[in-house]
């Protein structure tokens, strides 16, 4: 996950993903990713597994309007990765929610 513009038509940053297997190969890449009104990378990354989660779910999803958007946000392989990795794109949004909360804490 990287900037790919500090701001694109509307004024939002936008970032550039790669998205590999568990052997490193290169499923997708895109520069598409709009982000809140100032860069944060952590953000975006948020966003990004938010919508492979929901790119994983309408596979399994009765046919419906949401289900076919929901497909086109990648391609198929990467849509078929998430699916099958559904369960560890959760863990990794549950951990970035909390380093949220958590973060600037001493203990």
């Amino acid at each position: 996950m990287e900037l790919a513009r500090l701001a694109d038509a509307e004024g939002r940053p936008t970032y550039r993903y790669a998205i590999h297997d568990k052997k490193g190969r290169l499923l997708e890449t895109s520069a598409d990713l709009d982000g809140a009104e100032r860069p944060d990378s952590k953000a975006a990354m948020e966003l990004l597994i938010d919508y492979l989660g929901k790119a994983a779910k309408a596979l399994g999803d009765e046919i419906s309007p949401a289900r076919s958007r929901n497909l086109e946000l990648f391609g198929w392989e990467t849509t078929e990765w998430a699916h099958q990795n559904a369960e560890a794109l959760e863990i990794g949004a549950l951990e970035l929610g909390l380093s949220a909360v958590t973060e600037g804490l001493t203990f």
